[in-house]
């Protein structure tokens, strides 16, 4: 429920910031003309940072493999998932992603770390990370998660 009010409250704040913006182009417009608020807008722009995450998705290929999803966290509009691929026969070259869906805004997950093991015959998965939460992209708060479980075979 937290994470959907802080989405809804990030959502709201965009629209607010959005019309202070247009208002803000207006007075510009009206006080200085248009030349100064190409200039405006234009200096604005230039403090935006442009993030690329050019991320590939894990590539399962070669040989018999277990492919799978383990659901790590779920809640009323998102949910945190845990996609795996290991070799029938060794965890040596076992991969894991972690793949986010639903309403995103105003939380983020960043993967430390994703580990299996083996123990009594069934294979153990350790899922580390950072929880951030952000208003307006900025960030309030870093919360350490971590997630243990078994996979079910």
């Amino acid at each position: 429920m937290l994470y959907l009010l802080l989405t809804l409250l990030n959502f709201g704040l965009l629209i607010w910031f959005i019309f202070i913006c247009f208002s803000v182009f207006k007075l510009v417009k009206e006080s200085m003309g248009i030349p100064a608020l190409i200039v405006f807008i234009l200096g604005c722009l230039s403090f935006t940072k442009e993030r690329l995450i050019n991320k590939e998705a894990p590539r399962y290929n070669g040989g018999d493999r277990t492919i799978g999803w383990q659901p790590l966290e779920s809640g009323i509009s998102h949910e945190i998932v845990l996609s795996y691929a290991y070799p029938k026969d060794t965890l040596d070259r076992a991969e894991g992603e972690i793949i986010q869906s639903g309403l995103m805004g105003g939380h983020q997950w960043e993967t430390t770390n994703v580990t299996f093991y083996e123990n009594e015959g069934k294979i153990h998965y350790l899922v580390s990370g950072t929880h951030n939460w952000k208003l307006l992209g900025l960030t309030l708060y870093n919360e350490p998660k971590q997630f243990t479980g078994v996979i079910k075979q």
